[in-house]
């Protein structure tokens, strides 16, 4: 989950408005309007579900509506960082 905290504080520090985590791509941000990696590691499946599953530890959810329905949109805050809005599918 710090890996995952330390993206979101970079995103938010750089005012990104969007971040990425797909699978056999790196984790990158929309940074005025680009696409910047903040990576170098294309993510495999299971560090995808890595991140993601982190991604639901923080805001503090269960996975069970993105499992059944195959999507899912929530927000959630990070104290002292940000508020966040998420969609996985």
């Amino acid at each position: 989950m710090a890996e995952l905290t330390e993206y979101l504080q970079r995103c938010t520090a750089s005012k990104a408005s969007d971040i990425f985590i797909i699978a056999g791509a790196p984790v990158s941000a929309k940074i005025d309007g680009k696409l910047v990696s903040l990576d170098d590691e294309k993510l495999m499946p299971n560090r995808t579900l890595e991140h993601i599953t982190a991604v639901y530890e923080l805001a503090r959810r269960d996975m069970d509506r993105l499992r059944a329905k195959g999507d899912d949109d929530f927000s959630f805050a990070v104290p002292g960082l940000a508020r966040f809005r998420a969609n996985a599918y």
